[in-house]
């Protein structure tokens, strides 16, 4: 069911519908866009011709940049409801949304609303506006998806009949329908303690997609999703033809290996991504060449 009404006092939905216009900018060609943009910022507000209306001033997403270059990005981003495909099961989150209407779109179209933000000028301000319950109910099929092919892949290394049969046991739950009015069989507590204790299998990505650790897993995703070229090229893979969830996750957890500099931006000890850096890391090696694509330690 979608999400209910509003509560009263809060932002509403702008009321004049966007014109549809094309984007085909990736992420990695922004900073152009962005220096373009900062006399305009002075003057918010105008957004391609198009003014939108709010019943009220516009909420504060985030916290370090001033309200003038908010509402520029806000309302580009508001701008790209003209180009939702009318086919989707969700409609088209605005900045203004509520969470829950961020979650139910994210839930019902995890992939085009990442692909929406693949071709939007500044996913980074999108990604700093939302709450870890958004970005968890965003990422939560792709880490379905992880988990079951981690699994599968510490069950072809061990040698140990038990625990292949507890995993068997456990993919074959993870491909049922869940249980109402309880927790979801990812996040089976037993499941989860027998990994642990086994020490996730010596595998990273499986203690990432651990149910304690649903916030990390959701910002390592959506970085290796959102800039999922860049990191192919960052990585020499462009021609890899398996592309699923998992091969991203993986080709950006390679990139942070393999790439001092991706590292500094993307600080994996953190648990606060400052999405800013990564965008200014892609930027920059756009205008540096090729050269800023170097592995090195």
């Amino acid at each position: 069911m979608p999400p209910a009404r509003r509560k009263p006092g809060r932002v509403k939905e702008a009321s004049t519908k966007t014109s549809k216009r094309p984007h085909t900018l990736t992420p990695m060609e922004a900073e152009r866009i962005r220096q373009r943009m900062k006399p305009k910022q002075a003057h918010p507000g105008q957004t391609d011709g198009t003014q939108l209306m709010m019943d009220e001033p516009m909420p504060r997403a985030y916290e370090g940049n001033d309200s003038g270059a908010a509402t520029e990005w806000a309302d580009r981003w508001n701008n790209l409801a003209g180009v939702w495909p009318s086919t989707t099961t969700a409609p088209f989150p605005l900045f203004t949304s509520t969470p829950d209407e961020w979650c139910y779109t994210a839930q019902q179209e995890p992939a085009q609303l990442a692909l929406m933000c693949q071709l939007f000028e500044f996913p980074e301000e999108v990604l700093s506006s939302l709450g870890d319950k958004v970005l968890e109910v965003w990422t939560a099929a792709w880490r379905h998806e992880c988990l079951h092919g981690r699994l599968v892949a510490y069950r072809s290394r061990t040698t140990d009949r038990a625990t292949r049969k507890w995993i068997d046991e456990w993919i074959t739950k993870l491909t049922r329908p869940p249980p109402q009015n309880l927790a979801p069989l990812i996040d089976n507590r037993e499941a989860w303690t027998r990994l642990r204790n086994n020490s996730y299998g010596n595998d990273d990505i499986l203690k990432l997609c651990d149910v304690g650790n649903k916030r990390r897993l959701a910002q390592h995703l959506l970085c290796a999703i959102i800039y999922e070229k860049e990191l192919q090229v960052l990585t020499g893979t462009e021609e890899d033809p398996d592309n699923g969830s998992l091969s991203k996750l993986m080709r950006h957890l390679l990139a942070l290996e393999v790439n001092a500099r991706y590292r500094d931006a993307y600080p994996v000890a953190r648990g606060h991504v400052d999405w800013g850096a990564v965008a200014r890391f892609f930027s920059d090696a756009v205008e540096r060449g090729g050269g800023e694509w170097d592995r090195d330690h």
